[in-house]
């Protein structure tokens, strides 16, 4: 687990050095239980799979 990912560059260099769960506002800010269910809602309705996001 890495914390405090911020960049894209960030996230790419983590998972080469084997990370694979990653957090951090490159990803998204801080938000409440309501709004991160309608923002997982939200992008999953839009097929938001972005590749830096996961390892691939």
């Amino acid at each position: 687990m890495a914390e405090g990912v911020e960049t894209k560059a960030h996230a790419d260099l983590l998972r080469r050095l084997g990370r694979d769960y990653l957090q951090g506002y490159a990803f998204a800010r801080p938000m409440s239980a309501e709004s991160l269910q309608s923002w997982l809602r939200e992008r999953d309705c839009q097929g938001n799979q972005d590749k830096f996001y996961k390892k691939t």
